[in-house]
C-alpha cells in the first residue's frame, strides 16, 4: 500500500488474462474514466494492423487496468471493477475484431 498526502492505492501486477477474459467482462470496464482521453480515434486500417500483430504473436504494448475490487476510489464513479489506465484504443479495436467490424483484408500468417 502507497500513500500520496491522505490519499492511499495499492499497485500490484494482475495475474495476466485473456483476451477473451476481458471481452466476457466488458460490461464491467469503465472504458471512459475522468482521466481518460476520448476513443475511437483508430482508423479501421490501424485496428486491423493491431489484430494482425496480435495474431501474429508480435509484441504489443501492455493494457493498464484500475483493479477496483479491492476497494473503493473516488476514481471510480460508475462503480464497475475495472477501468482502463492506458491501452483505450487498442481495447476498443480488440473489442470490435471480436465483433466481427474489423475485416483482416491483407492478414497472413508469418512464420
Amino acid at each position: 500500500m502507497a500513500e500520496i498526502g491522505a490519499k492511499r492505492f495499492k499497485i500490484t501486477l494482475m495475474e495476466a488474462k485473456t483476451l477473451s477474459w476481458w471481452k466476457s467482462r466488458r460490461a464491467r470496464i469503465d472504458m471512459e474514466p475522468p482521466y481518460q482521453r476520448r476513443g475511437r480515434l483508430w482508423s479501421d486500417t490501424d485496428k486491423a494492423y493491431l489484430i494482425d500483430s496480435i495474431l501474429n504473436g508480435y509484441d504489443i504494448p501492455k493494457l493498464y487496468m484500475a483493479d477496483f475490487t479491492w476497494g473503493d476510489s473516488k476514481l471510480n464513479q460508475k462503480k464497475l471493477p475495472y477501468a482502463i489506465i492506458d491501452g483505450k484504443q487498442r481495447l476498443e479495436a480488440i473489442f470490435d475484431f471480436f465483433d466481427g467490424r474489423i475485416t483482416l483484408t491483407e492478414f497472413r500468417i508469418i512464420q
